[in-house]
């Protein structure tokens, strides 16, 4: 989700697209919700979810696979490597399992 907010859109829409795109994307950044789905969580009509991947895919951001009688699977590219050639974190969508358990204290895991 960082990631995106460093990512330069032509319209809110289409940034609220990518960033409801990054949530559900999984660790290796792939994702399938459908665009009838998108449209709701966002607010806007289908069309405008379609016109906003196609934005994003022509910039770079989303790279987009049709799937004949599926939903479109999404993948957002996973930065590896911040400026200066240092490691950065890898992406894990919030809610993932591994990220779930992770965030818990121990207090939380013994009830």
């Amino acid at each position: 989700m960082n990631w995106c907010r460093t990512k330069r859109c032509p319209n809110p829409t289409t940034k609220l697209v990518l960033i409801m795109l990054a949530n559900y994307a999984d660790e290796r950044g792939v994702c399938y919700p459908s665009e009838r789905h998108l449209a709701d969580i966002c607010g806007i009509a289908e069309r405008s979810v379609r016109r906003s991947v196609k934005h994003l895919a022509d910039a770079g951001y989303v790279t987009v696979t049709r799937r004949k009688g599926l939903t479109n699977l999404y993948k957002i590219p996973i930065p590896t490597l911040a400026a200066g050639g240092r490691k950065v974190r890898p992406f894990l969508a919030a809610n993932t399992l591994k990220t779930q358990r992770a965030a818990r204290s121990l207090n939380d895991i013994a009830g």
